[in-house]
């Protein structure tokens, strides 16, 4: 699982997301903090976003939150970020 914290609308988003390196989908999300706008960036604190989430292609297109796209667009290419570390070091590199 990888550790991330990125940008958001205001304060970002901290997570933990599990990439499956074999079909390089998303095995496992968790959302550890947010702090953006309640009621729209707070979305991707919620199972709903967990569930869009899980089981999609990691390096893929992924759903984003209507109204919250710059907190949810932040999480998908933190995703992907992690998707290529998993990548690299599936590949044994660093």
């Amino acid at each position: 699982a990888s550790n991330m914290k990125v940008s958001g609308y205001k304060d970002g988003t901290t997570f933990l997301v599990s990439i499956d390196t074999d079909n390089e989908t998303i095995d496992d999300y968790y959302p550890l903090s947010n702090g953006d706008t309640k009621g729209l960036g707070s979305k991707v604190m919620e199972p709903e976003f967990e569930k869009l989430l899980e089981g999609n292609p990691a390096d893929g297109d992924l759903d984003t939150i209507s109204g919250a796209t710059i907190t949810s667009q932040g999480v998908t290419e933190g995703i992907h970020d992690a998707a290529d570390v998993a990548e690299d070091v599936e590949k044994g590199g660093k």
